[in-house]
């Protein structure tokens, strides 16, 4: 008769700010390496990104580190830049990354004192606070931009969003259509994450 095997100890943290600061550890830990520089400035970052930081990684990497990398062309904090990396590496679950964002005071929910952008799905009009960056033209049927602006505006600007055309497109044929997209809005800038599962946007480096 085999003997009854004790179920495995489990040792809980003593509190959840000591869990965020054992997992912001680990996800600085785990961004920290050359490699994984690469792999930010090869598939996370784009060409107007890598441009605006000299078309340089070793040099750009030595002086700022991966997480500074992203801090530059993003224009977020540095907890931001740790926490949106190891997602977008997936060395984060969804669920994880979204617990630590609240935990950290970094939530997906937008602060209302900042600037946002916003699309008016009514007359075409696409705005920055209350710049009008650009309109476009509507059709009965949404287009494929249309249909990313107002998973946006239906979000309240939140970011990243799930990719509401990823199921329409390649991962390349979304790439195609944000290029469309950041061409006319020049100011506001979006991006892909996951391998074009999730988008984002951030404030064009130049335009500030």
């Amino acid at each position: 008769m085999k003997a009854k095997q004790d179920a495995p100890a489990y040792v809980p943290f003593e509190s959840s700010a000591e869990q965020v600061n054992h997992d912001i550890l680990v996800c600085t830990a785990s961004i920290r390496n050359p490699n994984t520089a690469i792999r930010v400035w090869e598939e996370i970052l784009t060409d107007a990104d890598r441009k605006a930081l000299g078309n340089n990684l070793p040099d750009t990497w030595k002086t700022l580190g991966t997480a500074g990398m992203y801090m530059q062309v993003r224009g977020v904090p540095k907890i931001r830049a740790i926490l949106d990396l190891a997602y977008q590496l997936d060395f984060l679950t969804e669920h994880r990354y979204r617990w630590l964002l609240r935990e950290t005071g970094q939530e997906l929910i937008p602060d209302r004192r900042r600037r946002l952008p916003s699309w008016d799905r009514k007359t075409g009009k696409f705005y920055f606070g209350k710049k009008l960056l650009c309109r476009f033209r509507l059709r009965l049927r949404p287009t494929l931009i249309q249909q990313i602006l107002d998973s946006f505006q239906d979000a309240g600007w939140i970011t990243p969003i799930i990719n509401p055309i990823a199921d329409k497109r390649t991962y390349h044929g979304v790439h195609q259509v944000l290029r469309h997209l950041n061409r006319r809005s020049k100011k506001v800038r979006f991006h892909s994450q996951k391998g074009a599962k999730s988008l984002s946007w951030s404030i064009s480096s130049k335009s500030q």
